[in-house]
């Protein structure tokens, strides 16, 4: 995919872009994203890449006790998002080198933000990927102080940030791009839409902060749920991880619930197909994303012969299941 490739104009440090490549973006955007069709696909990779190489300069110590270069790095991120989703017929004349002039991945932005503009026509959908993106950026910078500050939050102020930081809003935000699907501009600020965000995003950051957090431990980094239930509730490793597990479990209950819900509300709307194109990307996402994290090997040298060769996950939508226990494989 040729735009791919792009991503080794703004990955200037070798280490950067190896890392980067270990994340398989193609992978994971066509488990995520699995009916999008090519140019939408690679548009979703480049995201993908992009949010993955943002977010390492701060897993990774870059910016570690750097205030002053932080700031920077969140404001001229911001300017390049909004620049380029929706400054409508002006960005085309924006230097992103006069928006960002120190962040190089700020700038690389510019260029994707530009052609999602010409691709999602809808200005409110425009608007939530802007929305999406911004608050991801502004909460994982907050995060980074938290830990500069070697403050250690408790669970719930945790988990209420986390839900802005897991990069899950600006990922399924992008099924508006890949489904060409164009909601009413009230669907994603109704209260069960809302709700049901939060718990497909609880589902996805805490999976994930259970397979990553001997790598965060390791980096010093205790912005996890795992080292943060060790600490408040006194458990160990393992009690944690069943913690973590179990709230995954409850979280998947309140989604099914919802959903019934929500379609429901899609039918009295006469929204049906763009309520099911919202539940639709909510479930690839937890799917892809699961099968994402087996895939690679950012996290752990996962291999068939630990374990059962085929592995089933249950998470809710139907007409989205493979099999017909409900189970997709």
């Amino acid at each position: 995919m040729e735009r791919v490739s792009q991503s080794e104009l703004w990955m200037k440090d070798p280490v950067a872009l190896r890392r980067n490549r270990g994340t398989d973006p193609v992978f994971f955007a066509r488990s995520v994203f699995p009916d999008a069709a090519i140019e939408d696909l690679a548009t979703a990779v480049i995201w993908i890449s992009w949010l993955y190489f943002w977010d390492d300069a701060l897993d990774f110590g870059d910016l570690d006790n750097k205030t002053g270069r932080m700031s920077q790095y969140r404001e001229e991120t911001l300017s390049c998002i909004q620049h380029s989703l929706l400054n409508d017929g002006l960005n085309e004349d924006k230097d992103p080198v006069h928006i960002a002039p120190t962040c190089l991945a700020a700038q690389a932005w510019h260029s994707i933000g530009v052609h999602i503009q010409h691709r999602v026509t809808a200005p409110s959908s425009r608007k939530y990927m802007h929305d999406c993106l911004r608050d991801y950026v502004a909460a994982t910078i907050e995060l980074q102080t938290h830990c500069d500050k070697a403050e250690i939050l408790d669970i719930d102020s945790y988990l209420a940030i986390r839900m802005r930081t897991s990069g899950v809003y600006p990922t399924i935000s992008l099924y508006l791009l890949t489904s060409r699907s164009e909601p009413p501009d009230w669907l994603f600020s109704h209260r069960l839409v809302q709700a049901a965000l939060i718990e497909m995003n609880r589902i996805v950051s805490i999976y994930n902060d259970i397979v990553s957090a001997h790598l965060e431990i390791e980096s010093g980094h205790i912005d996890n749920i795992i080292p943060l239930l060790m600490h408040h509730k006194s458990l160990s490793a393992q009690g944690a991880v069943d913690e973590a597990v179990q709230m995954i479990q409850d979280s998947y209950a309140a989604f099914r619930c919802l959903e019934a819900q929500i379609t429901t509300l899609g039918r009295e709307q006469d929204i049906a197909h763009e309520v099911s194109a919202f539940l639709k990307g909510c479930v690839n996402l937890c799917m892809g994303a699961l099968q994402w994290t087996y895939h690679i090997k950012r996290y752990f040298n996962y291999s068939p012969s630990m374990g059962p060769a085929e592995i089933s996950v249950v998470l809710g939508y139907s007409d989205q299941t493979a099999g017909s226990d409900g189970s997709a494989h």
